[in-house]
């Protein structure tokens, strides 16, 4: 992913060791090292690294920040920490493949294939556009169980809701899964940038139609729940794996434990709450209405 860039500014330094870099170019590898960034973020979600793949995330943020403090008042400085920053996104996807042979082993030839461009860490270019698939296919696969936990999560409220509020709730999780349909298309197609891309727009359009339900107590309701689902979802799709390969999760089940635990009170206050006559959402104007009479 990083070898044209990565060339291309080595060039330049060789030949101009002296000169300032060109902006088209620092401008190129902001854009590639940001891409990348969103990429990780989308890929890799948040939390429950392994130290070795927390410790390259961190590296490349630490990169970030130092390439913006450059900026234009240095701007070769900026490019090399942006450099910094791919290599070190590139190292956590790495040190992720090497953590979960799985990935790779659903594609990996029997033994005898031609292994003459395998890299020093023995993964391939080719292994390196697989995981990417295998992982997007993982994201949104994780992400459709939490629309579809979000859906159950509706009908079990919308007693709680006002009509308008239920319905606006219900469409903004519908609208997520037609995203989903096409996401996967992009995917099967070999379209990851913009699997990744519409994966982002995807997660901040149904936080979008979440502010749209009139009933404030509501909307925040339906965003912290929808948070809750994520973390869930993650953990649950971790124990899975760990648990396949014989190994030990008991950590990522007394998270869940803990995380379904939160969701029940969650839903609990708000069924509370709305019982306490703040019930603007089950009633719309209703209440409002009774109150002027």
């Amino acid at each position: 992913m990083l070898l044209p860039t990565t060339q291309h500014i080595n060039a330049q330094e060789t030949d101009n060791e002296n000169q300032p870099i060109d902006p088209s170019i620092l401008n190129m590898i902001k854009t590639q090292t940001m891409e990348r960034e969103q990429e990780m973020l989308n890929l890799f979600g948040e939390g429950l690294h392994s130290p070795p793949v927390e410790n390259c995330l961190q590296q490349a943020q630490q990169a970030m920040v130092q390439a913006e403090n450059f900026g234009e008042a240095n701007p070769r400085a900026a490019a090399q920490q942006y450099l910094r920053a791919m290599k070190q996104y590139r190292n956590a996807l790495r040190k992720y493949l090497k953590e979960n042979p799985e990935i790779l082993d659903e594609f990996t030839e029997p033994s005898g294939g031609d292994t003459a461009d395998d890299d020093v860490d023995g993964v391939t270019s080719m292994d390196v556009e697989h995981a990417k698939a295998q992982l997007l296919n993982r994201f949104q696969e994780r992400f459709r169980e939490q629309v579809n936990a979000m859906i159950d999560n509706v009908e079990e409220l919308e007693d709680d809701m006002s009509p308008q509020d239920a319905e606006k709730a219900r469409n903004a999780l519908q609208h997520t899964l037609q995203r989903l349909l096409r996401i996967q298309s992009r995917i099967e197609s070999g379209q990851y940038d913009e699997a990744v891309e519409d994966l982002d727009e995807a997660t901040e359009a149904l936080d979008d139609e979440f502010d749209e339900v009139e009933d404030q107590t509501t909307a925040q309701m339906l965003r912290a729940m929808n948070r809750l689902e994520a973390k869930i979802q993650k953990i649950s799709e971790r124990a899975a794996r760990k648990a396949a390969a014989g190994g030990d999760s008991s950590i990522e089940n007394e998270l869940l434990e803990e995380l379904r635990g939160n969701k029940m009170g969650l839903k609990n206050s708000y069924k509370e709450n709305r019982g306490k006559g703040n019930n603007q959402g089950s009633n719309g104007q209703g209440s409002q209405g009774k109150g002027s009479n």
